[in-house]
């Protein structure tokens, strides 16, 4: 879909933007949790792949417009394409600069496109950029001659650390009403994150990561049935018991270690020799009391 000279520049502009950002890229998944991915380089062969990748999103979004912006190709269907969606990829505002060139390829006028080449194109391109690939920590110069994060670099901060995922709608509000400017904002926005269900499960895959049960389900206990299951299980009661004990307004340090309770399934439960009773979660859990399957 893009040109070679559009390609090679995409491919010059993300090794460029690699010194000032912090990657959000899957690498820092396969690397580890514990590790600082900033050395982590892009040369032609890892960028082909994003590209192969934006493009295959592309293409499918591309039949159906519709659902995803409301609107079929046209002229203002591109502006909505840049001025709409574009903010959510880059997760803050498009510069008057960005504006004016991602429109002149979704409405087709670069590259001599039809708009509906264009919208296709222009997608491509904002998500093979490394304004999406990489989450901005280049901050302000503030008048105390300290560089600060701005308001949508914090909101992408506190929305990756405590979800996982890009800032919600409510969280880029924030940020754009300088809410995100102070300590008590940023204090009150993290508060609502944590109680996200998403933390839970964020806190559960740093837990496993942590004590090096990850890959649990991959042991072979001979004298066990389905022990793969069994397991899956048990790294799902190890993350809940580690979130029960970092989000619970009462919880101490101890509880970390030596809890008075655990979380189990009906498999856990009967395997354990515990009681299964109350109401089970989402996930088929129940939280059980317990002196001998803390820690």
């Amino acid at each position: 879909l893009l040109t070679k000279g559009e390609y090679q520049r995409s491919v010059k502009d993300l090794v460029n933007y690699q010194t000032n950002v912090v990657s959000s890229l899957p690498d820092d998944f396969i690397a580890g949790a514990f590790v600082n991915n900033n050395t982590l380089t892009i040369d032609k062969s890892r960028y082909t792949s994003y590209l192969a990748h934006a493009e295959r999103i592309a293409a499918d979004v591309a039949t159906r417009w519709n659902a995803v912006l409301n609107c079929t190709p046209s002229t203002s269907c591109a502006s909505t394409l840049v001025n709409t969606l574009g903010p959510r990829i880059f997760r803050r505002p498009l510069t008057t600069e960005e504006q004016t060139a991602y429109l002149a390829v979704a409405n087709g006028t670069t590259g001599g496109r039809s708009v509906t080449d264009g919208m296709q194109v222009a997608l491509t391109a904002m998500l093979s950029s490394p304004q999406f690939l990489y989450r901005s920590e280049i901050g302000t110069l503030s008048s105390s001659g300290v560089y600060k994060l701005d308001g949508y670099e914090m909101a992408t901060y506190l929305s990756y650390t405590y979800t996982g995922t890009t800032p919600t709608a409510a969280l880029m509000a924030a940020a754009a009403n300088g809410t995100l400017n102070t300590a008590d904002g940023i204090r009150s926005q993290a508060t609502t994150l944590l109680n996200s269900a998403t933390t839970k499960l964020l806190l559960s895959d740093l837990v496993n990561r942590w004590v090096m049960t990850e890959q649990i389900e991959t042991l072979i206990k001979p004298n066990v049935n389905n022990f793969s299951v069994l397991a899956a299980d048990m790294k799902t009661e190890l993350g809940k018991n580690f979130a029960t004990a970092m989000l619970d307004s009462s919880g101490t340090f101890a509880n970390i270690y030596n809890p008075s309770y655990t979380h189990v399934s009906s498999r856990l439960a009967s395997h354990y020799g515990l009681p299964f009773s109350g109401s089970p979660d989402a996930d088929g859990f129940v939280r059980v009391n317990t002196t001998d399957r803390g820690g």
